[in-house]
């Protein structure tokens, strides 16, 4: 079972261990490899969670297809074999790619409206956002079709609707109260 509070804290130790060395894109481009690797290849996810391969196995595999790696990710990894938490591995993913964004000062958003938006008319959304978070923002626009209007806007923890179904339950609570 996953536990992002301690995939957290195992992101947090990789990421200081990686800053101590001086070596922070060669670990988020292995991690991020590693991650593009489990995605295309279910047989690797099996190979990782199964318990067909004893650990010893699986940690010469890992040695051998992450040798190009850093060694803070490598020993991370055999540790996790070690203990029986590979199941912290996208917890750990997760939260070092937080980690990494908030220390180069990037705010990750998504921006939902009922049709497609063009470049220009996205600009005001990253602006405003921008100066409320600061921090450079990566907007990702998605449309949702059954969004009658207006948008909805997630940041960190945060959401912002703005939509016309929204806005419409906010007058009927109004009305009713």
């Amino acid at each position: 079972m996953s536990d992002s509070r301690l995939g957290k804290r195992y992101a947090e130790a990789l990421y200081r261990a990686a800053v101590d060395k001086n070596n922070v894109d060669a670990v988020m481009e292995a991690m991020s490899a590693l991650k593009a690797s489990f995605d295309r290849s279910p047989e690797i996810i099996r190979f990782w969670y199964g318990p067909r391969a004893p650990v010893h196995e699986k940690q010469k595999v890992i040695e051998e297809a992450l040798k190009n790696a850093p060694d803070t990710v490598r020993n991370l990894l055999a540790f996790l074999l070690e203990k029986q938490r590979q199941d912290l591995l996208f917890d750990i993913i997760t939260a070092l790619a937080q980690i990494h964004d908030q220390a180069q000062g990037i705010v990750r958003a998504t921006l939902v409206t009922a049709i497609s938006l063009q470049e220009n008319e996205v600009k005001p959304f990253e602006q405003i956002l921008s100066k409320q978070v600061g921090g450079k923002i990566l907007l990702n626009c998605t449309v949702d079709k059954e969004l009658i209007g207006g948008f909805r806007l997630r940041f960190g923890d945060r959401i912002i609707d703005a939509s016309v179904v929204r806005s419409i339950e906010a007058l009927r609570q109004q009305a009713c109260s």
